[in-house]
């Protein structure tokens, strides 16, 4: 894992690494898991995107696994969820326990 010096990008991309993965628990496709991934990506984008943006860039992640997990994947370099990278490059698209 590499960490920043920064404490507060750390706890930012913790945050988002956090909420990443919960999006990723839910089935694929369910409500749940639309509605995880509009709150992760409220926090992720810059306040100048326009709601649309906000929207296309959500509905993308709910339906692509594989943009969703390469999206865990960078944050997983950066928390302690590490263990999904390799999930990732199998193609093996679900959580995996520390």
């Amino acid at each position: 894992m590499t960490k920043t010096k920064n404490e507060n990008l750390q706890a930012q991309l913790e945050s988002w690494s956090a909420a990443i993965a919960v999006a990723f628990s839910q089935p694929n496709p369910s409500a749940a898991r639309t509605d995880a991934i509009l709150d992760f990506v409220r926090t992720f984008v810059p306040s100048d995107v326009t709601e649309d943006d906000i929207d296309h860039f959500s509905n993308a992640l709910s339906m692509d696994d594989v943009s969703c997990c390469h999206l865990r994947t960078v944050f997983s370099l950066f928390t302690q969820s590490y263990p999904f990278y390799a999930s990732c490059r199998t193609g093996v698209f679900r959580e995996h326990s520390s």
